[in-house]
């Protein structure tokens, strides 16, 4: 179901560069994704 809302929240450690989406980013998971060479892809 492409209906569902979710907010990616920091917790963990991350050690690969991934591309993540998902409605709303807390900051400091969008600053640790971006750390690690990562991009996010905020959906609607």
């Amino acid at each position: 179901n492409n209906k569902l809302l979710v907010k990616v929240l920091a917790k963990g450690d991350l050690t690969k560069k991934l591309t993540v989406q998902a409605c709303k980013f807390s900051k400091k998971a969008k600053d640790i994704i971006e750390q690690n060479g990562g991009n996010i892809e905020i959906i609607r």
